[in-house]
């Protein structure tokens, strides 16, 4: 389609335009309109690649996930734009795509992550009710299995479902039971929790792992409907939060952070934010609901940090709903006197403790890398800032907040005490243990890594004056950092050296 403008002098007070600007604006017109109607598309030749224009920035760390920026900054349009992250230097991903851009030189490493991950689904222009018909299920012994690995080995770090109310619903699906308005909600979680599960269950081949939790994770992503949004029950939370927490394991991050935002807002729109209505309900309930609150606090610090991105819960709102109550059983609310006898999923003493480090976290990530708190003075003196003497404020904060840190280690529950010998310890609490040791490790590493950087980077040597006892301290800071980096490598080949592959994550993080 073509079209033609016409142009004419026009008389009256405003500046004129002079004669030959008036003509030169009437030969680029001529020439874009011949161009126009003169150039035909040609197809590629076969085998040719085609290579898209690139007009705007692309950051290097955004280089495998294109739309990955969009989602971070709560974007949702088409065009690609480059933004920096606020918490950049932070940023998981950040350090993950350089490792990825190191390692893709070896072409078996390149082409088993592409066989191995799972691509990320298209969306879907139009969006149908499911049928009857559509309501894929594995055999039931499959299904069964599939379910205890969730129950047995995610449900145990990450309790954003409740058994008690989830057992029975999975039972009616088999016997032809009604499920009523919470059907397609229930079926989309329950495929996710299959996807988890496949991630997770050791009779699956490592290598083939990805490729079944994605046949489950499409089905579904075909239950997400609009309804699922508009209807705002604490089990549409629940079905975010699950469909994050799976999609933190593809390059699918727009979804992830998306469902995870989704998951905030509703849980918000219902009031689970609120004190008055997280205590309102009965006792069972109001164990629901602060659990499922405090999932979402839990997946807005975990993608925040991951992604390099500032949280969207406050520290004000997240402590408003009390913690969900540790080392209590369901049932009678006592107190059990044998750890060893707690049921898995009568226990919150882990996803307590996990709560409170992560807050820690969050902290440091606002204070370490939000604000100029180690903005070195311009020639390299780590206590001398050209803006007040900032380094010296910067030190005495990672000294308080590695305080904080070692307080909580201390204060640990003794079966999720990595540091004591315990043969009686069930092989669930020596996993929790085995998480909390890794996510402590990282987090120290996360407050000591700007001091390392800055030392390493320094431009001048040592100081013999006064100020030499600063200047230990952060080398202490320094030795820190490594240690616990090599600590953590210690930790991880012992375990790939004594215990096969596929049962790595029976006893470690993701």
């Amino acid at each position: 389609m073509s079209a033609y403008c016409e142009w004419g002098a026009r008389k009256g007070r405003g500046p004129g335009v002079t004669k030959d600007d008036f003509q030169r604006l009437q030969q680029r017109i001529r020439e874009l309109e011949g161009a126009q109607g003169s150039v035909v598309p040609q197809p590629p030749a076969s085998g040719e690649a085609v290579t898209p224009s690139i007009t705007h920035h692309q950051p290097i760390d955004d280089v495998e996930s294109n739309h990955g920026n969009s989602a971070m900054m709560g974007l949702l349009e088409v065009e690609q734009r480059s933004i920096p992250n606020e918490h950049e230097n932070s940023s998981a991903k950040s350090f993950t795509n350089q490792l990825r851009r190191v390692l893709n030189r070896n072409s078996t490493f390149s082409n088993a992550q592409q066989s191995t991950s799972p691509k990320s689904t298209p969306a879907k222009s139009h969006r149908r009710h499911p049928r009857l018909d559509d309501y894929i299920l594995p055999p039931r012994h499959r299904a069964d299995h599939l379910l205890n690995c969730y129950w047995d080995l995610v449900d145990t770090l990450y309790p954003f479902l409740d058994k008690q109310t989830f057992q029975p619903m999975y039972q009616l699906l088999w016997t032809g039971g009604d499920l009523d308005e919470e059907f397609p909600t229930f079926l989309c979680t329950l495929n996710t929790v299959f996807a988890l599960a496949c991630n997770l269950d050791a009779a699956i081949e490592p290598a083939h792992r990805a490729r079944e939790a994605d046949v489950f994770y499409r089905r579904a992503d075909e239950f997400l409907e609009l309804d699922l949004v508009r209807r705002q029950s604490i089990s549409s939370v629940q079905c975010f939060l699950l469909l994050g927490q799976y999609l933190q394991s593809t390059h699918d991050s727009q979804q992830c952070w998306t469902f995870v935002g989704l998951a905030i807002r509703i849980a918000q729109s219902l009031g689970l934010d609120l004190p008055q209505v997280a205590g309102a309900s009965p006792e069972d309930e109001t164990s629901m609901i602060r659990r499922v609150w405090h999932g979402c606090v839990l997946m807005d610090r975990t993608l925040s940090m991951t992604y390099g991105r500032s949280p969207m819960i406050t520290p004000h709102a997240a402590a408003a709903v009390s913690l969900p109550t540790a080392s209590m059983t369901e049932k009678n609310n006592d107190y059990a006197a044998d750890v060893s006898l707690w049921a898995p999923e009568a226990s919150n003493d882990f996803f307590v403790e996990t709560l409170k480090l992560y807050e820690m976290m969050a902290e440091l990530l606002t204070a370490w890398y939000s604000t100029p708190l180690y903005s070195w003075g311009s020639h390299g003196d780590l206590l001398a800032s050209d803006s007040g003497g900032l380094g010296a404020k910067a030190i005495g904060k990672v000294l308080e907040m590695d305080r904080s840190i070692w307080v909580w280690r201390r204060n640990l529950p003794v079966h999720l005490k990595w540091d004591v010998s315990d043969p009686a310890r069930s092989r669930m609490h020596q996993r929790q243990s085995n998480v909390l040791r890794m996510r402590h490790h990282h987090i120290r590493v996360l407050l000591f890594r700007p001091l390392l950087a800055k030392f390493c980077a320094r431009e001048t040597v040592p100081p013999s004056d006064e100020r030499i006892l600063p200047w230990k301290i952060v080398l202490q800071c320094c030795i820190t950092c490594v240690e616990t980096a090599v600590d953590t490598i210690s930790v991880l080949h012992e375990a790939v050296t004594v215990n096969p592959l596929g049962k790595m994550d029976e006893l470690l993080p993701a």
